[in-house]
């Protein structure tokens, strides 16, 4: 339970400053969610976290309509954690480093073109800047600095913009709160 946990932090004398809320609901991983945000707070409150926090907030989604939703329910979120006193974060790996697919027509598959905004920029744009943050993944944004290096925009040409992480979490370190850091092994290509 969160008070036997709180207890063996205190016992050890460490102080807990988020946790990754995540439960396993219809075969897949579910998050920060209204419907989980009131247990989450309470869990943080009582291991004494200055935040909580969960997996992608954007679903890994890439079409703006998609992420316009994933912001709604973030923003309504947002309400609850700031009456907790909680802000709330992302643990975002490299798919919101991904373009932001947000004009022009839809292919055959029906995704749209890219003004060249990165979703989760454009995420943290339009979300509280007090109580929704974000779990900066050093080694997914690295792969995202390889991985999405251009986009194609409304007309069709090809436009590079590399990703610099490094300028990324110096943008606003305000809302990069937490970084996560780990060993990752090259991939072959």
């Amino acid at each position: 339970s969160a008070k036997q946990i709180r207890a063996w932090l205190d016992a050890a004398g460490v102080k807990a400053i988020g946790h990754y809320n995540a439960s396993v609901a219809n075969g897949g991983a579910v998050g920060l969610t209204p419907a989980t945000i009131d247990a989450a707070l309470e869990t943080a409150a009582i291991l004494g976290q200055s935040q909580t926090g969960s997996h992608d907030a954007t679903n890994a989604s890439r079409q703006k309509d998609e992420v316009d939703k994933a912001i709604e329910s973030w923003n309504a979120m947002a309400l609850k954690a700031s009456r907790a006193g909680i802000p709330i974060y992302s643990h975002s790996h490299q798919i919101p480093w991904s373009f932001l697919l947000d004009t022009g027509p839809r292919d055959e598959k029906g995704f749209t073109r890219s003004s060249g905004i990165r979703v989760m920029d454009y995420f943290l744009k339009h979300t509280d800047a007090k109580w929704v943050k974000c779990e900066f993944d050093l080694f997914w944004a690295h792969v995202a600095q390889h991985q999405f290096r251009s986009y194609t925009a409304a007309d069709g040409s090809t436009v590079e913009s590399v990703f610099e992480p490094g300028k990324q979490v110096a943008s606003d370190p305000t809302r990069y709160v937490i970084l996560h850091a780990k060993d990752g092994i090259r991939a072959p290509k």
